[in-house]
């Protein structure tokens, strides 16, 4: 969330450069509804590649050792629609944490079965969480 609003942010430089740049919002005429739709992307596009952005820096740049355990697999789901996903739920420190991993490996797990997970802090403070597929 944090990472959001600082896509905000970010993205009010640019709104500032563009209403002086460009003409019509210069002198306050009225635009078109494209110019209007476009505006409102660039803020969208930045609410999301922030967030993006900073998750990828924070799971390439870890700054702790892996700390691993096994852990129970509560139970299994899927996503129902076009594309389908494949969640693991796990307990880890007394919260269901909800794993997503690809088919193959999911159609090898059961519910009940115990599986090694990897958790490492990265270089902005959050933990990343690896499955151990041994």
């Amino acid at each position: 969330m944090l990472f959001s609003f600082l896509g905000l942010l970010i993205s009010l430089p640019f709104y500032v450069v563009i209403y002086k740049i460009v003409p019509d919002l210069k002198n306050k005429q009225q635009v078109s509804k494209q110019w209007k739709s476009n505006l409102l992307a660039l803020g969208i596009g930045f609410f999301f590649l922030v967030p993006a952005i900073a998750s990828y820096i924070n799971r390439t740049h870890l700054i702790s050792e892996a700390n691993c355990k096994e852990y129970n697999i509560i139970r299994k789901g899927s996503s129902g629609g076009r594309y389908h996903e494949y969640y693991l739920f796990v307990l880890i420190d007394d919260y269901e944490e909800r794993l997503t991993v690809f088919k193959p490996y999911w159609e090898t797990l059961r519910e009940g079965q115990r599986i090694k997970i990897c958790l490492q802090k990265g270089i902005l403070g959050f933990e990343y969480i690896k499955i151990d597929q041994q």
